[in-house]
């Protein structure tokens, strides 16, 4: 998904926590937000930081070789794949919500 470096995937991470904020918004602004998808976007956001976090120290320690930024890159495919299901999931049950 993603080229495999460290600046493209702290820009893919920090895209990331920007989207998750903003559907976080646009659910309170419905009045739709609740402790489940609080619970659930603080997870995801949680996980992004800790990501973001471990990118910069290898960074920083000069250790963002090919293989740990394979992983990185690796596990926030996971992380947005999480996401995106989360909104595939929740946009399922509004439609669900407004046709019957």
């Amino acid at each position: 998904m993603f080229d495999a470096n460290d600046r493209t995937l702290t820009r893919a991470l920090d895209e990331l926590g920007r989207r998750i904020r903003d559907r976080m918004s646009e659910f309170r602004e419905r009045g739709e937000f609740s402790d489940v998808h609080a619970g659930v976007f603080e997870h995801l956001e949680g996980r992004r930081e800790a990501l973001r976090s471990a990118v910069g120290q290898a960074v920083d320690g000069g250790h963002a070789g090919a293989a740990l930024v394979e992983e990185m890159r690796a596990d926030l495919d996971a992380l947005i794949g999480d996401f995106e299901g989360l909104l595939f999931h929740t946009a399922a049950r509004e439609m669900r919500a407004h046709a019957g």
